[in-house]
């Protein structure tokens, strides 16, 4: 196993190959029974500034599965920051609204690579791009024992968004409501978690 496990004791889709889902799948592999030795303090990091490496300047943005994952560790205080920032939910602060330069950069953004607007600091497109979503978010107050007819609401919408643009699947991982079967089918035959889920 600790062919998958880097240094901060998180555990990856690939062998000897740091991912950029460490806490997603670190909370799958949990889920799943297995027992994983991450510090407290660099899940806590992490979530301090969203991020998806402990003390790596240049993180990409973090993704919708690695808020997930980090809400899985420390579901009360993304519950809090959750409520705080209530229907702006997104991980970045929000930048003085410019119309003009959000059009600009949504031209600009359009039919380029999805990866384009962060590497170009396109700062007006943060806050749709990253916008938590509610389906997510109504993981994340259920998560800590919280609940919220609104979110709840709007989580039912969510539904009808196709599965492909959801975190439905991750949800459900994470809730202990997928089959192992589409688990083990996820990640490759050696991999910990398969074997785990194989032998228990």
């Amino acid at each position: 196993m600790k062919n998958y496990i880097d240094k901060y004791g998180r555990i990856h889709e690939k062998e000897n190959k740091l991912s950029n889902n460490g806490w997603i799948y670190s909370a799958y592999a949990e889920k799943a029974g297995l027992i994983l030795d991450i510090a407290h303090v660099h899940i806590y990091d992490c979530y301090q500034n969203f991020e998806r490496h402990p003390y790596i300047v240049s993180n990409p943005p973090i993704s919708r599965d690695e808020i997930l994952g980090l809400s899985y560790f420390l579901p009360n205080s993304m519950c809090e920051k959750l409520l705080k920032r209530k229907w702006d939910f997104c991980p970045y602060e929000k930048p003085k609204f410019d119309l003009v330069e959000f059009i600009k950069e949504a031209i600009e953004c359009y039919a380029k690579d999805r990866n384009y607007f962060w590497k170009n600091n396109k700062s007006q497109i943060y806050q749709i791009a990253f916008k938590v979503p509610f389906q997510d978010r109504h993981y994340i107050l259920k998560n800590a024992g919280k609940y919220n007819f609104i979110y709840h609401l709007m989580h039912l919408l969510d539904q009808m968004i196709p599965t492909k643009n959801r975190s439905e699947l991750a949800i459900k991982w994470l809730k202990g409501n997928r089959k192992n079967s589409d688990i083990i089918q996820y990640f490759e035959q050696n991999h910990p978690i398969v074997k785990h889920l194989q032998n228990n």
